[in-house]
């Protein structure tokens, strides 16, 4: 309970004020608001100016064929939907999604941009502000706050795509039927997949799981061609559910790297870097695939089906 209430405390604390600047309700009560809700609309939103349907403004909307190996996404607060395309085509669309009330909502929808950003074989994509070169979310700390928006991703990606990377902060993760390499993670939020085909490897990790008892659950469709899975949460559940008969080996390690280096709104040049490495060949399977977690809390659960 300890561990539990420090760690939790320190994160929530650091989150509200950041998120919330100028609100007209205290800290204290901004925690109370935490309890089982959804961690996006929870953290941009009191309960006094909830909005009781959130509106959704369409901003982007991208569709072409796709020539890149890699798909790169980085996002702040919000949610990121990856799934299979039926052709050979990479589709795209972002929205900005309203919470609640709030004065400056033109000025956060004027200065929002989504453009495809391609690097040999990457193609990344990002909210930006009008400039098309300032992350989107340090433009919002920069010069308003990002109380009451968030932004999500909604991504369906073709078989050419053999690699995945998602990098997020305040916002769930989902993947449904991808078949590539796989990196996700989130600080606050879910990693939730289902019929997932690693190529080679697939990495889950998330800081904080705020709807227990999901935090990371993954079922995988096949790991025939899949070396290493990795998942890692410093406080949440792990689920695995794997498919019937396939060997895997189980490791644990008491510790993973599961925080980004830099504090938020500051990461952008960190995850555009990570973003933009070049793609390294898919490697053909060994041996049995190994599995591997961690659990920095104790109460925890592991669960491999």
């Amino acid at each position: 309970m300890m561990f539990r209430m420090k760690n939790i405390g320190i994160i929530l604390i650091a989150v509200v004020v950041l998120l919330t600047a100028g609100c007209d309700i205290s800290i204290s009560d901004k925690l109370n608001l935490f309890q089982g809700k959804d961690i996006t609309n929870v953290i941009l939103a009191n309960d006094k100016d909830l909005l009781q349907t959130p509106i959704i403004y369409e901003i982007y909307s991208y569709e072409a064929k796709n020539e890149a190996k890699i798909l790169s996404v980085h996002n702040t607060v919000g949610d990121i939907l990856l799934s299979s395309s039926d052709d050979n085509k990479l589709h795209v669309k972002v929205n900005l999604i309203q919470t609640k009330s709030i004065d400056d909502l033109s000025t956060k929808i004027d200065n929002l941009k989504v453009i495809p950003q391609y690097q040999d074989d990457v193609v990344f994509f990002e909210p930006l502000a009008l400039d098309e070169k300032t992350n989107y979310w340090k433009w919002i700390s920069d010069n308003c706050n990002a109380n009451g928006i968030k932004v999500d991703f909604a991504i369906q990606i073709p078989n050419t795509v053999q690699e995945i990377r998602i990098y997020n902060e305040l916002g769930n993760i989902n993947l449904d039927g991808i078949t590539s390499r796989v990196y996700a993670q989130t600080d606050l939020g879910d990693i939730i997949g289902r019929n997932i085909t690693p190529l080679d490897s697939a990495i889950f990790i998330s800081k904080l799981s705020m709807n227990s008892p999901n935090g990371i659950d993954i079922s995988f469709s096949d790991i025939e061609k899949t070396n290493k899975i990795t998942a890692g949460i410093q406080v949440g559940n792990v689920n695995l559910s794997m498919p019937p008969n396939e060997k895997y080996m189980h490791e644990t390690k008491a510790k993973m790297q599961t925080e980004y280096n830099q504090p938020m709104f500051e990461r952008s040049n960190e995850c555009r870097e990570r973003c933009f490495q070049k793609f390294e060949k898919i490697e053909a399977k060994e041996d049995m695939t190994i599995i591997t977690t961690t659990l920095e809390k104790a109460g925890n659960t592991v669960s491999i089906n």
